[in-house]
């Protein structure tokens, strides 16, 4: 089976919100799930390519970075860019220097037999916000940091409560690229939230799929705390399963992750969750 057609909007539609379709489409039930791992192995730099099946369409993503049996830390999501022909997701990571162990990075792609969203880029120095244009919504998000891997490590990939744009921040002064996978939107949307303030390194926000009705599609996440953390996991679950999101400290072990503690005697960091949960659409 063939690709669905990838279905164009006019500028002009794009300006009046006027979007639509261009042929018939179907109802979208619960959508496929794609995944791809990397090698197993002490490499600083690492991606994954996960491939929606065909006759779907890549519509979210997300990526998490996978620890050997000397625990987790010192890994940083650097990338989770799905294709700009709509059928993949990239996810690249990059561990801090001098990291010790194996490690590898698996890419999730989130993917349906609907039409191709729209595709839409910013970039800026530090943090970026890519916006969905006219009436259309957010269904899918990714982003890229470019230069140098620990320039700025990322520490946030946040969704508005309306779902109508995504916004980026790094550490640091990298180059920053917000991307917005956008289209009209479904009857039902939501954006629920998750956080976790537990002490210790790494952290790990969880949250629970139980409507049988809504699927989760874009997701991102929010670390606070010490300049050195970042996200390292940002998972959309299944239908009935888990999504969730875990931080960790760069250039730091799984021991000294562990024990870390800023001033006040708690490590004063948390990690905020954002999903999208998306009824059927066409």
């Amino acid at each position: 089976m063939s690709r669905p057609s990838l279905i164009k909007w006019a500028a002009a539609g794009l300006a009046a919100g006027l979007l639509a379709p261009a042929g018939p489409a179907r109802a979208i039930g619960a959508p496929d799930r794609a995944t791809a791992t990397s090698a197993v192995n002490a490499q600083p730099v690492k991606a994954a390519t996960a491939t929606c099946p065909d006759g779907t369409v890549r519509y979210a993503g997300g990526g998490a970075v996978n620890y050997g049996p000397a625990g987790g830390g010192g890994v940083a999501l650097t990338g989770i860019v799905p294709d700009v022909d709509g059928e993949s997701v990239t996810v690249t990571a990059a561990a801090s220097p001098g990291h010790r162990g194996t490690w590898s990075v698996t890419a999730f792609a989130i993917c349906t037999g609907s039409v191709q969203p729209w595709r839409i880029t910013e970039s800026g120095t530090g943090t970026a916000t890519a916006a969905c244009p006219g009436e259309t919504r957010l269904f899918g998000l990714g982003f890229q940091i470019s230069g140098a891997p620990w320039a700025g490590q990322v520490r946030e990939i946040a969704l508005d409560p309306d779902l109508t744009r995504v916004r980026v921040t790094a550490g640091g002064p990298a180059t920053v690229t917000a991307i917005a996978l956008c289209r009209p939107p479904a009857a039902d949307m939501r954006r629920p939230r998750a956080a976790t303030d537990t002490a210790g390194w790494p952290k790990t926000v969880t949250r629970q799929d139980d409507d049988p009705d809504l699927s989760v599609y874009a997701t991102g996440a929010t670390v606070t705390g010490p300049e050195a953390a970042t996200l390292d996991a940002i998972v959309p679950g299944p239908d009935g399963g888990s999504t969730w999101a875990r931080a960790t400290l760069a250039g730091t072990s799984a021991g000294q992750a562990g024990r870390f503690r800023g001033a006040g005697g708690g490590d004063g960091g948390s990690v905020t969750m954002d999903a999208a949960l998306i009824g059927t659409f066409h």
